[in-house]
């Protein structure tokens, strides 16, 4: 999927890179759930990947948030 870098948060700068995420859902529960999301990053020839956690709920309205966590 084509993804967007940039050093500042008005992306003025941004660079196009490519990214490859898979979420990874766990049980649901009472519209609250965990996963494991997964990303390999490439820009240009370089490659990043990430793994965190997270958990998030569903709301009775509807809306969906999540928190996302990093191992370090």
């Amino acid at each position: 999927m084509l993804a967007y870098s940039a050093a500042s948060t008005d992306f003025s700068d941004a660079i196009p890179i490519v990214d490859q995420t898979i979420w990874s859902l766990g049980e649901v529960v009472n519209g609250e759930f965990t996963g494991t999301p997964e990303a390999e990053f490439k820009i240009g020839p370089t490659t990043f990947t990430s793994s965190n956690s997270m958990n998030g709920v569903v709301t009775d309205s509807g809306q969906v948030r999540i928190l996302f966590s990093s191992s370090g």
